[in-house]
């Protein structure tokens, strides 16, 4: 088993997520886990645009409009279909959430948190879609949540807790694919809730104001 982990501007655009797929197939023999960012590219800058919103919904003007197309973009280009893949079904939780943090008018980082968590939760699923359907290989989805790694609770800055490994080792090596595609950024449930990772770099989460 070997780790293959993809930043954003490598998932950025169809073409690209192509060569990463053609990449992933050459290794297949090795029981790659693939693991990526959101997509990011000048067309579509998933985790700004994210953030991006959710500060607008805090300011009253709830718009997941630019998510939307944003992540309709890279899904038209590639023939994925938004629906039987969940990424819909994301696009639609987002929605909502958006209409709750204008609601309440605050934007948290623990909310922030969840908020930057749908980039990477759709890119992995546009990734596993295209792996399966595309190039033929036999290619699951799981989030880093599902597969039981933890962190603290420090929500915008959070550590992995290394006592989680061994467990989460497990649902991974009794998958039967051949590949698991999973999420990069996002962070797995600290006593439930959705955590991310600090930037490199950086000792303390980017402010919310």
């Amino acid at each position: 088993m070997i780790t293959m982990k993809f930043g954003g501007t490598s998932v950025g655009t169809p073409e690209s997520i192509r060569q990463v797929c053609a990449l992933v197939k050459a290794e297949v023999s090795r029981s790659p886990v693939v693991i990526v960012s959101a997509h990011n590219s000048p067309k579509v800058r998933m985790t700004d645009t994210l953030i991006a919103a959710a500060r607008a919904a805090q300011a009253g003007k709830p718009d997941a409009s630019k998510v939307i197309e944003a992540q309709h973009w890279i899904c038209d280009g590639l023939g994925v279909d938004p629906k039987t893949t969940g990424v819909e079904r994301l696009l639609d939780r987002f929605d909502k959430l958006l209409s709750g943090i204008a609601m309440i008018g605050e934007l948290t980082p623990r909310t922030m948190d969840v908020v930057m968590s749908f980039g990477e939760r759709m890119s992995a699923r546009v990734m596993n879609d295209v792996l399966r359907r595309e190039f033929d290989i036999n290619s699951d989805y799981r989030s880093a949540i599902t597969l039981g790694l933890r962190t603290d609770d420090h929500f915008g800055s959070a550590r992995p807790d290394p006592q989680c490994y061994p467990a989460a080792a497990k649902p991974i090596s009794a998958l039967t694919s051949d590949v698991l595609s999973t999420t990069g950024l996002i962070a797995p449930r600290a006593h439930g809730r959705t955590t991310t990772p600090a930037p490199a770099g950086s000792a303390s989460p980017p402010p919310i104001s």
